[in-house]
């Protein structure tokens, strides 16, 4: 099996996403053999991991809380650092959470420092995710990470030509196209739209020349990679319907005010009955990124749609960073 260096790891979709694993996965992962501090499973590098367990343990500290999760395969510290605010958002012994973030090591030990975490009230929602792991171990993951060979030094040591970024200005050209009038798009609609492709070959051709005539970047590969970096850079938004194939995936580019801001006053709507005092800022911007169409988007692009619904009157702050529905 081979593995890649670091410049290439944007090339594999698993290390953008959150990597559902079991407690007992992720305390097993191998090290990457070219990167010290980054984990791997097979060859895929991974940046982040999703895991679900019961809080067995707190550990309560100034400016950080300790959680001891256990799923039955295993038990892993979770670290949140916060601040005297976010103390309010602690979670209790016995809740089903779901904690997504990245692996560090202290003390010889694996431990998650939390990026997300967030209460289950589906009691099924375990289960799930242990059948959704099988199954992503049994195909997503256990399909190698290959480059593109185009995009790989030859083997008389020439690097790739920097003249021009195939995959930036194929994101060009579909941006501009979307922008006129496309509401949404499915990957097979692009692949057969005539017009479209004629006018990203052209570009192709005018921006990169011979190494374009040549043939050496194959087409469908490069609109689908073009697609899949602009849904990871936010500026468009992956709808998935009942499956993740190409032909069930929707794409749109993504705007606050039809994206972010339905869904944030969806949010505070459905917590305020549990949260009196309103609906602190972090725990929207949390649930936000636990929906998979939205966990591309910057923070600060949820926080900045928070205060523009505050500055429209849409919501008001009724305490430090905590939010409810004017009316």
């Amino acid at each position: 099996m081979e593995f890649y260096p670091p410049k290439y790891w944007g090339l594999d979709p698993v290390y953008f996403a959150c990597v559902k694993l079991t407690i007992a996965d992720v305390l097993n992962l191998r090290e990457h053999p070219l990167s010290k501090g980054t984990y791997c499973i097979h060859n895929h590098p991974i940046s982040k991991v999703c895991v679900m367990g019961d809080v067995v343990l707190i550990d309560r500290r100034h400016n950080f809380i300790g959680y001891g999760v256990d799923d039955s395969s295993g038990v892993i510290q979770c670290y949140q650092w916060c601040d005297e605010e976010q103390h309010s958002l602690e979670f209790s012994l016995g809740q089903l959470v779901m904690v997504i973030g990245r692996i560090t090591v202290f003390r010889d030990e694996r431990q998650i420092q939390v990026d997300t975490m967030i209460q289950q009230s589906d009691p099924n929602s375990e289960v799930l995710h242990w059948l959704e792991v099988r199954q992503l171990k049994n195909t997503l993951y256990a399909q190698p990470f290959v480059i593109p060979f185009n995009l790989l030094p030859s083997s008389s040591g020439e690097q790739p030509s920097t003249k021009a970024n195939p995959t930036e200005v194929t994101c060009d050209v579909l941006l501009d196209h979307f922008k006129q009038s496309v509401v949404s798009f499915t990957l097979p609609e692009v692949l057969t739209d005539e017009k479209l492709l004629q006018v990203l070959s052209d570009t192709l051709k005018d921006k990169l020349g011979d190494s374009y005539e040549r043939g050496v970047i194959p087409f469908d590969q490069l609109v689908r990679l073009s697609v899949a970096h602009l849904v990871e850079q936010g500026q468009m938004i992956a709808n998935h319907h009942v499956s993740s194939s190409d032909q069930l995936t929707t794409y749109e580019l993504f705007s606050p005010n039809r994206h972010l801001k339905p869904a944030i006053l969806l949010i505070i709507h459905d917590q305020s009955p549990s949260c009196p005092s309103g609906v602190h800022a972090d725990h929207i911007v949390q649930t936000l990124r636990l929906q998979q169409h939205l966990s591309y988007i910057p923070r600060d692009v949820m926080k900045s749609t928070v205060r523009s619904l505050e500055d429209s009157s849409d919501i008001y702050e009724t305490a430090s960073n905590c939010y409810k529905i004017v009316g």
